[in-house]
């Protein structure tokens, strides 16, 4: 994948929400060279120590998302690619459900519109508990130890040492897709198809990842990421 297929893809993804109207606030995310992000500085990564309904609330109120959906959830892309290779070095992609969801929904028009829809049908249920997912990807070896810090991972709850393994850097379709599949599927059954892409290129799994419990795709070279 390079830098010129992930900016093609989160803009096709920014219009589809767009288009189905099942967001409610978006940025294009900005480009410089190497790097695919916001313009704004990433709050959700530094604040680690931070409350989740904290961290919220700061990304929302800078703005500091490419997607706000009708639920409030944030959805933010980060890649940073080689600039002689154009290989990809880095993603954070992140998928920020919204903690006050029961007040968010409290809005007479909100109720009204959208409360009978799907789309929550899932999250509203009073055992549902909200949590924020991360996929990481970091090429650097200095940062990357075997079995504990994989170079492709993925982190529920923002816990800092929650990190399954992953096979290989994630393209914006594939992040998308899975957020829909896992999150919105009663909404989003009949549509989820239109964000599915193989993976490609060679797994970043060291041998001993690969005899643990990880998340993996199937590798089919020659095929758009």
């Amino acid at each position: 994948m390079n830098q010129r297929l992930a900016i093609d893809q989160i803009h096709s993804i920014i219009s589809y929400f767009i288009e189905n109207m099942v967001c409610v606030d978006q940025n294009f995310p900005s480009e410089r060279a190497g790097t695919i992000g916001l313009s704004q500085s990433d709050i959700s990564y530094m604040l680690r120590e931070t409350a989740y309904s904290e961290v919220f609330k700061i990304c929302a109120q800078n703005r500091d998302f490419h997607l706000c959906l009708l639920d409030g959830a944030l959805v933010q892309f980060h890649y940073t690619f080689d600039t002689t290779t154009g290989n990809i070095e880095k993603h954070r992609l992140s998928y920020l459900p919204n903690p006050e969801i029961e007040s968010y929904c409290e809005n007479e028009d909100f109720e009204k519109e959208w409360l009978s829809d799907l789309l929550f049908s899932d999250i509203r249920k009073e055992s549902s508990i909200q949590f924020p997912v991360r996929f990481d990807f970091d090429r650097n070896e200095r940062i990357f130890v075997d079995n504990w810090h994989s170079k492709s991972h993925l982190t529920l709850g923002n816990l800092q040492n929650c990190r399954i393994p992953v096979s290989g850097p994630i393209s914006p379709y594939r992040f998308i897709d899975f957020i829909l599949r896992c999150f919105y599927s009663k909404k989003y059954r009949d549509d989820l198809d239109i964000f599915e892409c193989p993976f490609i290129g060679e797994s970043t799994l060291s041998e001993n990842e690969k005899s643990l419990l990880h998340i993996g795709f199937i590798h089919e070279p020659g095929t758009r990421p």
